[in-house]
């Protein structure tokens, strides 16, 4: 007889690992297809659903079972998707176009567009292995 979800839980929060398998495998569908919907890419989905099922296995004794497993399952995931979404989101340009179409006093200076440059404060590789 197959256990129950409540069964396969109270097992994984014991340390049952057969049990938290039997968890993953329910719901890994679930997880990957909602991380591949906010991601759209393969490769960051499973990254996602890892997280996800590593995230749960170190906090399923947090699960007090005032919802469903799969409503909190299904919020972890979207976090977890969404984290991913923002560390992948490329950041601004440093170089920025700037429209410079009026000067200091409001008159036209033909329309130029300048590329601002923010100067690289670091040290070189080099400099730092000198140290």
């Amino acid at each position: 007889m197959a256990d129950s979800e409540l069964d396969l839980i109270a097992k994984a929060k014991k340390g049952d690992k057969a049990a938290f398998s039997k968890l993953v495998e329910q719901y890994y569908g679930m997880v990957y297809g909602l991380a591949y919907g906010v991601l759209n890419s393969h490769e960051d989905a499973k990254d996602a659903a890892q997280e996800v099922f590593l995230k749960v296995y170190h906090q399923i004794t947090k699960f007090e079972g005032k919802s469903k497993f799969k409503t909190w399952l299904y919020r972890i995931s979207v976090n977890a998707a969404i984290d991913i979404g923002r560390k992948k989101r490329p950041t601004e340009s440093l170089n920025q176009t700037v429209n410079d179409e009026e000067g200091p006093f409001g008159s036209a200076q033909g329309g130029r567009e300048r590329i601002h440059f923010i100067p690289d404060a670091s040290r070189s590789p080099r400099e730092q292995v000198r140290e």
